[in-house]
């Protein structure tokens, strides 16, 4: 599983992960602040805390889990899953 580190300094306030392709895309842990996921068809999954997280995935179960803050799923075909997670 590929992902960001809690706490990592010196990112941007919004942290943009793509994949075009087939395949599984998942980013955990992405910390404070507006994290956006652009996923592909397969499984795709966002883990975000406080702020605007949002995951636009293609064919496949799409899941997110936020953090206090608006949370948005946009998912193809499959299961698709928006979790308000507390701080």
């Amino acid at each position: 599983m590929t992902g960001f580190r809690r706490g990592e300094r010196g990112r941007p306030a919004r942290r943009r992960c793509s994949l075009l392709s087939g395949g599984s895309l998942s980013s955990n842990e992405t910390g404070s602040g507006d994290d956006i996921l652009l996923g592909g068809g397969g499984r795709d999954e966002l883990n975000g805390h406080d702020g605007a997280d949002e995951i636009k995935g293609g064919p496949g179960d799409d899941v997110i889990r936020g953090g206090p803050g608006f949370d948005r799923c946009e998912g193809g075909g499959g299961s698709d899953t928006v979790m308000q997670c507390e701080a």
